[in-house]
């Protein structure tokens, strides 16, 4: 029964370490053309992508979060493989 118990911990400890790990950034990618306009593109680690259109000024559009690609278990898994920590 203990065994179980502490089965069921560890993977929620899990779970909330992913959750904190899916919404770090991945990576940020800036495009800008010669006529001064700039579009960012920030991928997390779910696979949910944000993207901002700038003009030479200030910000046009922020479109919304896409959903994320990865699930919670998914998240789990590819933080093994990477040897992460979301408390990093």
């Amino acid at each position: 029964m203990m065994t179980q118990h502490s089965e069921l911990v560890a993977y929620r400890r899990k779970v909330l370490n992913a959750q904190i790990w899916a919404k770090k950034t991945a990576s940020i990618e800036m495009i800008a053309t010669k006529d001064g306009n700039k579009t960012w593109t920030t991928k997390y680690n779910d696979g949910s992508i944000t993207t901002e259109y700038w003009n030479s000024d200030n910000l046009i559009e922020k479109t919304i979060k896409t959903n994320p690609i990865l699930n919670i278990d998914d998240c789990i898994y590819q933080m093994a493989r990477e040897e992460v920590d979301a408390a990093l």
